[in-house]
């Protein structure tokens, strides 16, 4: 874990916070760490013996010796097969609303681009904040070529409506935000859990703390009001 100091200036200028406000952990690196081992006289409180780290080495090195990772075998499998899979897809998937655009006429539009960890997302928003398209997708390794395969179809399915797409403007968030702005000669960019703040905050106007669990990380965003 580390604290840019570049991600603390966006954080504290979109959340409008003063000095006293921020944060920021001696050793952040280690925070998670110093936490559990805080935690264990509280969480081991009783037990009958205390855990002794010499002998949490010596069964590591009896492990290592005899070829044994410690992972139990037990746990059941989340799928017994691909059909129960695309079946559980299927019950939780949802459809994304998008609104209806007469053929031929005009469309101004904004697009926003997630680039994440794992996969790329995009919206097509138009003037009044209707969403008009959408894509996602995994990365496949080739974030940029599969951004770039899906905005070409993009305006070729516009195209074949016989709608006249025009982008007023581009902005980019998530894990490739610099790179995709880049790319993509984008207006604007911004980390993603500010752009979730500031999406949330629009739509739920008495938000007060906002989760993210990503496909690389997670973090937490707290409002004030």
């Amino acid at each position: 874990m580390t604290f840019e100091p570049r991600l603390i200036q966006v954080f504290a200028e979109r959340l409008h916070l003063s000095d006293e406000e921020i944060l920021i952990p001696e050793h952040p690196e280690i925070m998670v760490a110093y936490g559990a081992a805080l935690s264990i006289k509280e969480l081991f409180e009783g037990a009958e013996a205390a855990v002794n780290p010499s002998d949490l080495a010596r069964i590591l090195e009896q492990m290592k010796a005899s070829g044994e990772d410690g992972r139990a075998e037990s746990a059941p499998v989340f799928f017994a097969s691909e059909k129960e899979r695309q079946e559980f897809e299927a019950r939780h998937r949802r459809e994304m609303k998008t609104w209806k655009v007469e053929p031929g006429v005009p469309v101004r539009a904004y697009l926003g681009i997630d680039s994440g960890s794992t996969t790329t997302k995009f919206v097509l928003m138009d003037e009044e904040e209707h969403i008009l398209d959408s894509f996602y997708a995994s990365n496949a390794g080739e974030p940029l070529e599969v951004a770039r395969r899906a905005l070409l179809d993009l305006r070729n399915s516009w195209r074949a409506r016989g709608n006249q797409l025009e982008i007023l403007a581009v902005g980019t968030t998530g894990y490739g935000e610099l790179l995709f702005e880049k790319a993509f000669c984008a207006e604007y960019h911004t980390v993603e859990t500010v752009a979730h703040a500031r999406a949330a905050s629009r739509y739920v106007p008495d938000l007060t703390f906002l989760l993210d669990i990503g496909g690389y990380y997670g973090g937490a965003v707290p409002f004030h009001h």
